[in-house]
C-alpha cells in the first residue's frame, strides 16, 4: 500500500486540527481494511480452485493447429522391428526418407530382412503417382496413375511413412486421429477428456478417451510441447473397422500402442527424435503378428527448397523396370528408361495421350 503523505501541520497548528486528522487516519485505515480483507480472501479461494479444463474440441483444435504447421519438410528415419509372424520370429531394419511440401509427397525406404533386401518408393509429383518396388539387383516394376486419390495420399502418410505415427496416423486407420474423433463426435459417439491430467515425461498431459466405430482410442497430448502426441493407444475388436476391410469378426483384433516419444524444439517447432511402438494383429484363419518397433529420426529439415533438391522427381527407378499404366491393358509392354516411359522399340511414350486415347 502506498505510504501516507505528510499532513503538512506545523508545530504551532491547532491541537484540534491535529486530533481531527488523527481520527481521519484511523477511519481511513479501517475502511481500507474492510475493503482489502474480502479481496484477499477471494484471491485465496481462487488460488485453491481447480484450473478451468479445456473442452475436447478446444484440445483437438490445438493439436490440429500444430500439425498444420508441418507443411514442408524432409525427414529421415532408422527403424528396427522385432516380432513374431505366424509363430515365426521376424526381424527387419528399415531406413526411410519422407519428403512433403503440402501437396507433393515422396516416400523411399530400404528394407533389410534376414538375407533379403528390397526397395520401395511412392511418389506423387502433383501430376502423376509412381509406385515402385524392386529387389536387391533387379529393376523391378513401377505402376503409374494419373488421377489423384486424396484417401490414398493419406494412406501413404499412414502406412508408408514412419513420421505418420507421431502425426496421429495409427495402425488400422488412414485418417488422422483428430479427424476420426471429430467425426465420432458428430455421430454422437463417446469422446471425452479425462478430468485429471497425467504426467508423461515430466509434463502434465491431457488424456483423450474415445469409443468409436473405428475402435477405442486413448491419446495423451502435451500442452508444453504445442499439444503434440506423447503417447497413444488404439484397440480394435469385433465390429471395429480396420483400414477399408469389413468390420472385424469374432476373434479378430488389432492393438497398437505408441510409447516414449522424445521431442526436441527446433526453432519454434517441437519435432520427434525417438519413439517406440507395439503392434498386435490377429486376422481370420489364425494369422497373427506381434512386433515392437524402435524408430530414430536421423534428420529433419523444415521448409527445404524441394525444387532445387529434386525432391519429387522419379529418379530412383532403375532402367529396365517394367511399367504398368493404370487404365492401359497389361498386355501392352512398356519399360522405364532414363526417367521416362518407352515402348518395346525404345521410343518415348506420351502417357497422357495414351490414357486419353484408351479412355
Amino acid at each position: 500500500m502506498e505510504r501516507a503523505k505528510s499532513s503538512g501541520l506545523n508545530q504551532g497548528d491547532d491541537i484540534e486540527m491535529a486530533a481531527f486528522n488523527s481520527i481521519k487516519k484511523i477511519l481511513s485505515a479501517m475502511l481500507i481494511c474492510a475493503v482489502v480483507v474480502p479481496v484477499c480472501s477471494a484471491r485465496s479461494r481462487r488460488s485453491k480452485a481447480k484450473p478451468i479444463r479445456m473442452s475436447i474440441l478446444e484440445i483437438l483444435d490445438k493439436f490440429t493447429e500444430t500439425q498444420e504447421k508441418l507443411q514442408s519438410f524432409i525427414i529421415k528415419t532408422r527403424v528396427e522391428t522385432k516380432g513374431i509372424a505366424n509363430k515365426k520370429k521376424a526381424t527387419a531394419k528399415v531406413t526411410s526418407e519422407f519428403r512433403f511440401d503440402g501437396n507433393r509427397s515422396s516416400v523411399r525406404f530400404h528394407t533389410f530382412r534376414d538375407n533379403e533386401r528390397s526397395y520401395n518408393s511412392r511418389l506423387w509429383d502433383g501430376h502423376s503417382r509412381y509406385e515402385h518396388a524392386r529387389g536387391r539387383d533387379k529393376p523391378g516394376r513401377v505402376v503409374i496413375t494419373r488421377e489423384r486419390n486424396e484417401k490414398q495420399e493419406k494412406q501413404r502418410i499412414s502406412r508408408g511413412s514412419l513420421i505418420g505415427k507421431t502425426m496421429g496416423y495409427y495402425y488400422g486407420d488412414d485418417e488422422r486421429i483428430d479427424t476420426i474423433l471429430r467425426k465420432a463426435i458428430k455421430r454422437g459417439e463417446s469422446v471425452s477428456v479425462q478430468d485429471k491430467m497425467e504426467k508423461i515425461g515430466g509434463s502434465d498431459c491431457y488424456v483423450l478417451k474415445a469409443l468409436t466405430k473405428r475402435g477405442e482410442f486413448t491419446i495423451w497430448l502435451d500442452p508444453e510441447k504445442d499439444y503434440n502426441i506423447v503417447k497413444a493407444i488404439s484397440k480394435k475388436g469385433k465390429g471395429g473397422l480396420f483400414y477399408k476391410l469389413p468390420p472385424l469378426k469374432e476373434g479378430e483384433y488389432s492393438y497398437f500402442i505408441l510409447n516414449s516419444i522424445q521431442y526436441k524444439k527446433i526453432g519454434d517447432t517441437w519435432l520427434p527424435q525417438k519413439t517406440e511402438w507395439h503392434r498386435k494383429r490377429k486376422a481370420l484363419g489364425g494369422k497373427y503378428f506381434e512386433g515392437v518397433t524402435n524408430c530414430t529420426f536421423t534428420q529433419i529439415t523444415l521448409n527445404p527448397d524441394h525444387d532445387s533438391l529434386g525432391s519429387f522427381v522419379p529418379d530412383d527407378i532403375m532402367n529396365g523396370a517394367r511399367v504398368y499404366i493404370v487404365g492401359i491393358p497389361v498386355k501392352i509392354k512398356y519399360t522405364w528408361q532414363d526417367v521416362k516411359v518407352v515402348d518395346k522399340d525404345g521410343r518415348e511414350v506420351d502417357v497422357d495421350k495414351l490414357i486419353k486415347a484408351e479412355s
